[in-house]
């Protein structure tokens, strides 16, 4: 089962326990009710962007990777709610873990480098699937990466 259809798997598990329908949470989260409806059905062509899936991860208050799809438990029930910019964070994290960009490019197996000059200059956001490949390069989780957990 792709990470897609287990968070519209996950998403609907989540409003349910939370008594939310896709008009109510866009409504609460500020989020457009037809992407709600999209990300529910996970049949691969709709995922939420960073900044909406931290919005539900913080809401539903769990890890990023068990509303995906990748743990089978919440592993965060208490994320942070004051966090540093990602752009830097971001570079910050790279620098610590001993990376430089071309070797988290390869490491992550992403096309060019330039998406991360991107990220860290705000004209792009990360996708999930990116994040997850950088954080796995990275021996961390994408929440550690979002700064949702130290």
């Amino acid at each position: 089962m792709s990470d897609i259809v287990k968070f519209g798997e996950r998403l609907s598990e989540q409003m349910f326990y939370k008594q939310a329908t896709p008009d109510s949470l866009a409504e609460r989260l500020g989020l457009n009710k037809y992407d709600i409806y999209h990300w529910q059905k996970g049949n691969g062509k709709f995922m939420p962007k960073v900044e909406a899936l931290v919005t539900l991860a913080d809401y539903f208050e769990c890890s990023i990777e068990f509303l995906i799809g990748l743990e089978e438990e919440n592993s965060l029930p208490e994320p942070k709610r004051e966090r540093r910019p990602f752009s830097e964070r971001f570079p910050a994290i790279v620098k610590e873990k001993g990376f430089t960009f071309f070797k988290l490019k390869q490491e992550a197996k992403v096309s060019n480098t330039t998406i991360f000059y991107n990220w860290v200059n705000g004209k792009t956001e990360p996708r999930i699937d990116t994040l997850i490949a950088v954080s796995r390069a990275l021996d961390c989780s994408v929440d550690f990466l979002l700064d949702r957990e130290d």
